[in-house]
């Protein structure tokens, strides 16, 4: 988002690892966006909640674009929105939907 914000695509696409159909997508909501906020970012100088996402050791942050990679997704395709508004997989690639669950579970939000 921070990215989109100050126009520094290219960042976003290097740090998540993105291949040509991820830039597509990425830039579809980042090009408008930026057009909107034009690097004015602000911030409010107050405590804030957050929920927490366990320990950092366990989120894998470069490891998990990186193994990503090899499903070539497609997130023009291999997504949908259901009827219930929340993301589903569209196309049959176990692989990939093995690996990101296996993702999340190694992250061990819960402690």
């Amino acid at each position: 988002m921070a990215c989109a914000a100050y126009g520094c695509f290219d960042a976003a696409f290097e740090r998540h690892r993105m291949n040509g159909l991820q830039q597509g997508h990425y830039l579809d909501w980042a090009r408008p966006y930026h057009d909107t906020v034009q690097g004015e970012v602000g911030y409010l100088d107050t405590d804030i909640f957050h929920l927490w996402h366990g320990d950092r050791v366990n989120r894998f942050y470069s490891e998990r674009f990186e193994g990503f990679r090899s499903f070539n997704f497609n997130p023009f395709t291999d997504i949908a929105i259901n009827r219930n508004g929340t993301w589903n997989w569209n196309t049959v690639k176990p692989e990939m939907h093995e690996y990101v669950r296996a993702y999340f579970a190694a992250r061990k939000e819960d402690g």
